[in-house]
């Protein structure tokens, strides 16, 4: 996929992507392969088909960058454990942040969740972090 700003797509109908996108790999499963690993591509929206490709391994507190124009994505990892029995418990849990230069948080009205979503408020009910 391409990281975008879904509310300047909508409303203005124009295509923005971050300037820097990144994955933070906070949890990659108990035997350190759960997940398919991450796979960047030279291509863009308005280019030419891809050429190149990267592709980067999940590692614990591993932090990835990359330009946030670029398309990426995960490959299908193997959602089993070594003894063969699939894996329940076991989790990969990631953080994708992207770095903008212009205020695209003030195009439109946010949803509380999804892409682009703004930090929840603290409430009584919801509680940060």
């Amino acid at each position: 996929h391409f990281d975008t700003e879904e509310n300047s797509l909508q409303i203005k109908r124009k295509i923005l992507h971050p300037v820097v996108s990144s994955v933070l790999y906070l949890s990659i499963g108990n035997d350190g392969n759960l997940g398919g690993p991450t796979i960047l591509l030279n291509q863009r929206v308005d280019g030419k088909m891809a050429e190149k490709a990267w592709v980067v391994n999940p590692v614990k507190g591993g932090f990835l960058t990359f330009p946030g124009d670029l398309l990426h994505g995960v490959l299908p990892g193997k959602p089993w454990t070594e003894s063969g029995e699939e894996s329940s418990d076991h989790h990969r849990l990631t953080l994708m942040v992207g770095f903008w230069d212009s205020p695209v948080g003030k195009l439109g009205k946010r949803v509380t969740l999804g892409p682009c979503a703004p930090i929840p408020k603290q409430t009584r009910s919801c509680t940060w972090p």
